[in-house]
């Protein structure tokens, strides 16, 4: 709000809000579908009762009582490793094949449903609204009060945290993508059995692997749910706040986000059955990515902005790094970028 133009706020604040709302919409169907699948629940219903998520979440970010929210934190994202952690072991992938899937990508493939995948699994793990969060994060955690850096040793201690967190989220991203292929792909082509939903996966899952795998894979989607909806949250206020200088009461505006989600949920499941809540959740995942290239590039260019950057700037070994990382950051705008572009061109063609 302070470094970009004052004309940009606006549309960045809005890009920013369709991200949540989307990243809300796959919350609110990965919740639905794993009340389903864990307790029969109806996927109507189970879209309603996201909306009690709000009085959850509130509760551990009330005042006095943050502690809570690192413990339902710590709580759902170790449902979700152990689960994945578990299905690896049973399905014992190939090592060569997750090597060389790590480094295949088919740059000339004219299809617009693998680019489609590509950018999914590109939105969903990368969400424009983190890196608002993330970026908000290490701002309380390393200015003083009067605004001043702290020492090195903080933002080194800092920055090993985030780097072991976001490891961990790496390997966890890496083990739902690998325990899917292992399962889903295995042998020759012609022998491949390719879920069409969530719940297809899950039956597929415990007729292969048995109940264990079934139980975990719920578990896994009700903590991702959970976990998303903590960040989510936390970011929406941030967003709110920061881009309109605006205060509004968490809870409210926890339940405005969920309830722009629900709506469209709803109206699917009532109109066209479960089935088309599966393309929905794919196309939430497509928008996130859509709108990746809004909240990285300004961030690169404010974090690169010479005015705004501290003393450090002068010190030998800092400037070699900031030369590294704005390498790496622009390289990484522009392969995004070009993802984006490359997705609907094929799109419009076909």
């Amino acid at each position: 709000r302070l470094h970009c133009p004052k004309w940009s706020v606006i549309p960045l604040y809005i890009f920013a809000e369709i991200a949540i709302i989307a990243c809300d919409l796959a919350d609110v169907i990965g919740t639905a579908i794993a009340g389903k699948l864990l307790l029969g629940i109806p996927l109507q219903i189970g879209v309603l009762l996201t909306v009690a998520d709000v009085l959850l979440l509130m509760t551990g970010i009330s005042d006095g009582k943050e502690y809570l929210l690192n413990y339902m934190m710590a709580a759902v994202l170790g449902t979700i490793s152990i689960a994945f952690m578990i299905q690896m072991l049973i399905v014992k992938p190939n090592l060569n094949e997750i090597i060389k899937g790590f480094v295949k990508i088919d740059v000339l493939r004219a299809d617009s449903k693998y680019w489609f995948a590509i950018l999914g699994i590109l939105g969903a793990t990368v969400m424009p609204h983190n890196l608002y969060l993330h970026s908000h994060l290490v701002k309380e955690q390393t200015l003083k009060e009067d605004g001043q850096v702290v020492p090195r040793d903080k933002v080194k201690y800092l920055t090993i945290d985030l780097v072991i967190a976001l490891t961990v989220a790496f390997l966890v991203n890496s083990a739902i993508l690998i325990v899917s292929a292992a399962t889903f792909h295995s042998g020759s082509s012609t022998k491949a059995v390719v879920p069409k939903s969530l719940e297809d996966a899950a039956v597929i899952l415990k007729g292969m692997m048995g109940n264990l795998a079934f139980i975990l894979f719920g578990s896994a989607l009700l903590a991702s749910g959970l976990s998303s909806t903590l960040t989510g949250t936390l970011a929406g206020q941030i967003v709110f706040e920061g881009f309109l200088k605006v205060n509004m009461v968490a809870w409210k505006r926890r339940l405005l986000t969920r309830s722009l989600a629900i709506i469209p949920a709803l109206f699917i499941v009532y109109i066209s059955g479960n089935e088309a809540l599966q393309t929905l959740l794919l196309f939430s995942q497509i928008i996130l990515s859509l709108q990746l290239p809004f909240a990285i590039i300004p961030l690169a260019v404010f974090a690169f902005n010479k005015s705004v950057l501290t003393d450090w700037e002068e010190d030998g070994e800092v400037d070699w790094c900031l030369r590294v990382l704005k390498f790496v950051s622009f390289s990484s705008v522009v392969v995004i970028c070009l993802l984006n572009v490359a997705t609907i061109v094929i799109t419009f063609i076909q």
